[in-house]
């Protein structure tokens, strides 16, 4: 099921399980814990899940949490320290194998069938053994050819850099890995529209960084260095299946876009130089930026948008001074922006788009076309565009984590302070 149909599909389904015969239904969901309203689209619709009548137990994911987590964040309606969501078991174990999500379920013969009389959530973490078992070597010696072929394909190049592209300020200031991409999309958009009336339209390209570090800990960078770019560095930058589409939208609906994408970041104090800058319930690959606009967004301002992208102040405006070459856009403005089919659908709590504002949809997915602009480009020697950036505020300063590595690619208002959680750095942005 999808994301936006899960609630009320799981509504009709769970009823039309039990009459089949099931006891004990466990709900498989990939999303994460958000808000405990149902909304349409939502993207971490695990609470709304949770209330549904006749669902006992929920295996989680897409926000890489570990839950239950006795240090985590408690409420009536979501217990970390239980790992329960409206008393029901739940886990979410992390990512990419780190820890195992075990549900352990009493069950008891009652008159008209199996009924739970216990309950217990948990997360065991995984760990390597020196000892290599039987089962383990039959495996690696089955997939060892197929796995040397996909490895060596993967690191084959397809294209040079001269210069570093590197992901670990992709939220802080405008990002070379994403601009990458932003041409791409632009490019093939320009490419797919030439013969149609919609190519009059000024040109533009939403994108997000999807390595960022956050959840996903310290390797969910990208850094490739001077030298070859590999089809491994293109899955990186863009790891997802979405197709690449084009919409309209005018002044007003990209600076809702906008507004909706500074969800990522806390409100500041003036004359505060040791804030956290990250909302952290905001992911990453939420934090959009609009290439070809030029922007800036004032953090002492709130946030129109919540991080599940719920407007919580209509009034509230970050977005400033947004221009399209040079010039001030205004509110009946008209653009066309690539995008990705998900965030073209409203996914990630983006402002919903209407179908007949999608323009064009690619028969192929947007890494494809990704790779066929760095294969046809052939050497990235242009920089990073200064495109967006936080608006002044004097005697103000935020503080965010990166990876060790990241002092190695820091410029512009940005300083490094010292340790930070998890092997992770602190650094510090000045406004």
């Amino acid at each position: 099921m999808k994301v936006d149909d899960i609630v009320a599909t799981a509504s009709e389904v769970v009823p039309q399980m039990q009459a089949a015969g099931a006891d004990v239904i466990i709900a498989l969901c990939h999303s994460g814990i958000g808000d405990d309203k149902y909304l349409p689209q939502m993207e971490n619709a695990a609470l709304p899940l949770a209330k549904v009548s006749g669902i006992d137990a929920l295996l989680l994911g897409h926000t890489h949490e570990a839950f239950p987590d006795p240090a985590g964040r408690s409420a009536t309606d979501a217990d970390y320290a239980t790992g329960r969501l409206y008393g029901k078991p739940a886990v979410m174990a992390t990512f990419c194998g780190k820890s195992l999500g075990v549900l352990e379920l009493d069950l008891q013969w009652v008159a008209d069938g199996w009924g739970i009389v216990g309950q217990k959530a948990s997360l065991r973490h995984t760990a390597g053994t020196a000892a290599e078992s039987p089962l383990r070597q039959r495996l690696r010696d089955l997939v060892s050819v197929p796995h040397r072929a996909t490895v060596s394909k993967l690191r084959a190049p397809i294209a040079q850099t001269q210069i570093p592209i590197a992901s670990y300020f992709a939220t802080i200031q405008p990002d070379l890995s994403q601009q990458l991409l932003a041409r791409a999309m632009q490019n093939s958009v320009a490419t797919a529209l030439k013969d149609t009336e919609q190519a009059a339209l000024p040109l533009l390209a939403a994108k997000s960084s999807f390595r960022f570090g956050g959840r996903s800990g310290l390797g969910h960078y990208i850094d490739i260095p001077p030298g070859p770019i590999t089809l491994r560095d293109a899955a990186a930058i863009f790891p997802f299946a979405d197709a690449l589409c084009a919409v309209r939208r005018t002044g007003k609906q990209l600076r809702l876009w906008l507004e909706r994408a500074s969800a990522h970041y806390n409100q500041v104090r003036p004359g505060i130089l040791d804030q956290p800058l990250i909302n952290p319930h905001s992911a990453g690959y939420n934090c959009d930026t609009i290439y070809g606009l030029s922007y800036q967004i004032d953090l002492s301002q709130p946030a129109r948008f919540n991080a599940n992208g719920v407007e919580i102040n209509t009034d509230a405006c970050r977005i400033q001074d947004i221009r399209y070459q040079g010039k001030t856009v205004a509110d009946e403005d008209v653009f066309l922006v690539a995008a990705n089919s998900f965030r073209a659908k409203g996914g990630g709590g983006f402002p919903a788009i209407a179908s007949e504002d999608v323009l064009f949809t690619s028969a192929h997915p947007v890494r494809t076309h990704l790779i066929e602009y760095l294969t046809q480009t052939g050497t990235i020697a242009t920089p990073v565009h200064a495109t967006w950036s936080f608006a002044p505020i004097p005697q103000t300063a935020a503080r965010f984590t990166s990876a060790p590595a990241a002092r190695q690619h820091m410029f512009g208002p940005i300083s490094h302070i010292g340790p930070g959680p998890d092997g992770f750095e602190t650094y510090q942005i000045s406004f």
